[in-house]
């Protein structure tokens, strides 16, 4: 199954505003520790913050499935293009999502539910 191109565009939309926070082009690590960041800076957390860690500890382990499943090449990084790839794929059966996305659904409820 391919990609239409509007779905394309709303994939490299989340690619580049959800993950790749520091603009290099693809996914990687530090990006991760941006997201913390920048997600502590916009929320008010102090370091001391337990939900800084929670958050932390959830973007790391969706880091590790999605490098598990997307990062092809095995670089340490996903590029846009495995990151289409791994939205093909997943298209194939969207009944059975991976444990990553399990946990970006999870953790972006919680940081949009800001009432709780």
């Amino acid at each position: 199954m391919t990609l239409s191109e509007f779905r394309k565009k709303k994939l490299l939309y989340v690619f580049n505003t959800f993950f790749d926070f520091n603009q290099s082009g693809a996914i990687d690590r530090k990006d991760i520790d941006l997201a913390v960041q920048r997600i502590s800076e916009c929320r008010g957390w102090t370091v001391t913050n337990p939900k800084v860690q929670s958050t932390r500890d959830n973007l790391l382990k969706m880091w590790e499935g999605l490098k598990q499943r997307a990062d092809a090449d095995q670089d340490g990084q996903v590029s846009r293009e495995e990151w289409y790839l791994l939205w093909e794929e997943y298209a194939k059966n969207p009944s059975n999502p991976s444990d990553w996305q399990d946990i970006y659904m999870n953790l972006t409820f919680q940081l949009f539910d800001t009432s709780g």
